[in-house]
């Protein structure tokens, strides 16, 4: 279950010589409405603003919008990761995330000890990271080189160890960022067939994308954000065909 009640989320900005400088690092990466005007030397980027909607166990939700909508915002306020600053959010579930999978990467050390270190992320389970890591290392495909350093690894191979990472773990709430990039055309039909069996197993789903022919392929209902705000949600066919209609009338 997740519930969302009037939630804002506001980030400071402070200009510097008249140019704005993102005090906090959080703000470089969302969208939303600048307020404060003039030579005011604080503003405030309301990244979501007064947002509510609940979503029931077993539901898929799908997140449409431009480019800075809030996407993002809310999966990781989902996520837990965003401090709100107004209203409520209630989630319950584990949480599995799909956004920023490079994290505890290091580039000095082999594909195997990289599995251990990133796996840190998803359990503190040891035995589960042992028990997992020959499904990983076969999942990803990269043979001699998992005992080589990272470094080493060229961007393709590089993404593959982090997905079969990412792909071999479980939650109840599966929140996804886009789609994940990784290698050859066969690769991405063999990641494919994992998220789409992940998303079988898991209670609930949170999925966010440009790609609306995916969002209705995996989700039912959908909310549209703009600037920060919800401005239509219900069955997904519905959202989806209204946002498309208006970047047909652009």
């Amino acid at each position: 279950m997740i519930i969302f009640e009037n939630v804002t989320i506001d980030i400071p900005v402070i200009l510097q010589d008249g140019a704005s400088s993102f005090k906090n690092t959080l703000a470089r990466n969302v969208g939303g409405v600048i307020s404060g005007k003039g030579l005011a030397r604080k503003r405030v980027i309301r990244a979501l603003d007064n947002v509510s909607f609940s979503l029931p166990p077993g539901g898929r939700l799908g997140l449409v919008g431009h480019n800075g909508a809030g996407k993002t915002t809310l999966l990781k306020t989902v996520a837990g990761l965003y401090p709100i600053s107004a209203g409520r959010v209630q989630v319950d579930g584990s949480i599995r995330t799909f956004f920023n999978l490079s994290a505890g990467l290091e580039p000095s050390l082999s594909g195997l000890s990289n599995i251990r270190n990133v796996a840190l992320y998803y359990t503190q389970d040891s035995k589960e990271i042992d028990d997992l890591v020959p499904s990983i290392v076969e999942f990803s495909e990269l043979g001699e080189f998992i005992d080589l350093p990272v470094s080493a690894y060229s961007a393709g191979m590089l993404a593959r160890l982090i997905v079969g990472i990412a792909l071999n773990f479980k939650g109840d709430i599966l929140v996804m960022d886009e789609m994940l990039g990784a290698g050859d055309a066969r690769f991405m039909k063999k990641v494919m067939g994992r998220v789409e069996r992940m998303m079988e197993e898991a209670r609930t789903l949170v999925f966010a994308s440009h790609a609306t022919e995916i969002v209705r392929q995996f989700c039912t209902t959908a909310l549209w954000l703009d600037k920060g705000s919800i401005r239509m949600e219900g069955d997904v066919i519905a959202v989806t065909d209204a946002f498309h209609a208006t970047l047909d009338a652009s």
